[in-house]
């Protein structure tokens, strides 16, 4: 009988120690993603590129999305930048063959990765706004930290809670 009572303590505590993780996974995912929403970028702590532009065109991804990728005259590094609408004709209007510009952009870049864009200054304004930018991903840290972690909360108790009534039905009582 002890031994019984014991397993089911260990199998409670266990339960306990699932929800204790559920909720540190809901809230880990949910700051996480609030903090995504915080982005403020500082123009002045960022990379910055000037040049001509020698192109500027769409390129698709694996998705079927397209970003808008600039390339700089005498620089081997392509820019790019993704709108959730789609809508780039106004940038690409504003970025002729030739014009100067400047790109404010991510400081990390690769051979395999174009620079992430911040903004776009041309002689006739600013193309690409930073407050476009961090809207787009306020928007992002908010699609993650709420479903993300709604997501994580539900599925954690659903399967406490099968667990729990797994735990607390009466025994079975085995057969001779």
């Amino acid at each position: 009988m002890k031994t019984r009572n014991l397993r089911h303590t260990l199998q409670m505590l266990k339960l306990v120690l699932q929800a204790f993780a559920v909720l540190f996974l809901f809230a880990a995912t949910f700051f996480v993603g609030l903090t995504m929403s915080w982005t403020n970028i500082d123009l002045a702590r960022e990379g910055r590129s000037t040049g001509i532009v020698s192109s500027a065109e769409l390129t698709s991804n694996k998705n079927g999305r397209s970003n808008l990728t600039i390339r700089l005259k005498d620089d081997s590094n392509k820019y790019s930048l993704y709108r959730f609408s789609q809508a780039y004709q106004p940038i690409i209007d504003m970025l002729k063959n030739g014009d100067q510009v400047t790109i404010f952009h991510n400081k990390a870049g690769s051979a395999s990765m174009n620079y992430e864009i911040y903004q776009i200054n041309t002689p006739k304004g600013v193309a690409y706004s930073k407050t476009e930018h961090e809207s787009r991903e306020r928007m992002a840290g908010r699609y993650i930290a709420l479903p993300g972690s709604l997501i994580i909360l539900i599925a954690g108790f659903w399967d406490i809670r099968k667990r729990y009534k797994k735990i607390s039905a009466k025994p079975s009582i085995p057969k001779l």
